[in-house]
Parts: C-alpha cells; structure tokens; sequence
C-alpha cells in the first residue's frame, strides 16, 4: 500500500527544493525544510505547535534555527533534490501505517532527529516527539 501525501507537504517540500537550489545553500536541508514548515502558519504541524508555544515564539525559532543552520557544516552527501526526495520516500515509509502522511509526521521526523539545530532549539522549548505525541493524543480523545 503506497502511503499518500498531503498537497501541504508536498508543495513544503517543492519550495525547500526550489530555495534550495536557487540560493545554492549549503547548510542542513532538514533545517531549512523545518523552516518552511514554521513559515507556513497553515499547517497541521503548526497548528500543534501553537499548541505549546505563541506564535512570537515560533517565529524566533525559524529565525534561530536558520542561524544555527547556516553555521553548521552540510552532512548531508547528496545533491539537495535526491536528498529531499530520497527523505521524503523515507518518511512514507515509516509512517506507512498511517495511511497518509502530513506535516505532522514531517515535524515528528524532525523532532527525533537529534544532530539538527531544528531539534536543539526545539528542546530549547520543551518541545520533543513526545511533547507531540502528547498533544496529538489530547486532541484524538477530545474528539
């Protein structure tokens, strides 16, 4: 069963490919797709994080994480868009058991993912997989 993609996700990770690229940036593509995903106040990952954190805060991460970003080497060894598309394949395949994937499974991917300035300043906030999880939980028995 092939998992489906979100059109949010999928446009999230056509424009990180896109500003990837046109700025030839040279930093972490996980940061940088992270940051697309705290820009864009219209996601389902945003909306969670709202949850835990005013919208000032996450505008100061975004700005942090790209700070942090762009003095932290590249690790990754592939060209930006086999990277982007290799992880995106990734993240359908471990959140195959859903059924779908969004940006919640992007941001739950991210938070795990402990080398990046996306997660450091995330646990700057208290804001882990399990704070998510948590969230996500809260918001499944309320319904």
């Amino acid at each position: 069963m092939k998992t489906k993609v979100s059109k949010t996700l999928d446009s999230l990770f056509a424009r990180a490919t896109f500003d990837l690229l046109k700025s030839d940036i040279r930093h972490s593509y996980k940061d940088h797709l992270a940051a697309e995903l705290l820009r864009n106040d219209t996601t389902m990952a945003y909306n969670i994080l709202s949850l835990l954190l005013h919208r000032n805060e996450i505008s100061w991460m975004t700005t942090h994480i790209m700070f942090q970003a762009e003095r932290t080497p590249c690790a990754e060894r592939l060209p930006i868009d086999r990277y982007l598309l290799g992880y995106r394949k990734y993240l359908q395949e471990k959140f195959a058991p859903y059924g779908n994937l969004s940006t919640i499974h992007l941001l739950l991917d991210i938070c795990g993912d402990t080398e990046s300035a996306t997660s450091r300043t995330f646990a700057r906030f208290g804001i882990s997989h399990n704070s998510i999880e948590k969230v996500l939980s809260g918001i499944s028995n309320n319904r």
